[in-house]
Parts: C-alpha cells; structure tokens; sequence
C-alpha cells in the first residue's frame, strides 16, 4: 500500500478545509497503541486509513479524523485495557 501524496493546493481547488494530520507518535499518544501495531494494523486491516504524505515533506502523516473513526469503529482506545 502505497501513501497518498496530496498538497495543500488540491485542498483549496476542492474548496475543503485541510484535515488535520497526525504523526505516528501522536496515534501512539491518543490510543495507547505501539508504533509496530499500528503498522501492523495498516497490514492487516484494509480498511485502516491510508497514511499521506504532505508535499514538501518525506513523513508520512495520518488523517486523524480518518483514523479516530476507525479506530471507533473497533472501538480500540486507551481506556479498554
């Protein structure tokens, strides 16, 4: 699975507000969950969002409402260990 590349340009054709990205470390932060199991997650579930990369940047960055609601959706979060 290849990211996304995706500039802030294309979001003002779109006339959308940009989402809000995320680093893999902020995921950690809010879930709980390892940098390794959230790449595995990435592998494992077609569904997982997709990482982006910003143009301009070699780092990948996540959607964080894309991945909230994913991980609602699996209700995975901190608070359920």
């Amino acid at each position: 699975m290849l990211p996304v590349k995706i500039g802030v340009s294309e979001w003002a054709l779109l006339k959308m507000e940009p989402p809000m990205f995320v680093t893999t470390t902020e995921i950690t932060r809010r879930t709980g969950l390892s940098k390794p199991t959230i790449w595995r997650y990435r592998r494992r579930f077609s569904d997982f969002p997709k990482p982006i990369i910003v143009e301009g940047s070699s780092s990948l960055r996540w959607v964080a409402e894309e991945v909230d609601n994913w991980l609602l959706s699996r209700q995975v979060r901190k608070d359920a260990a």
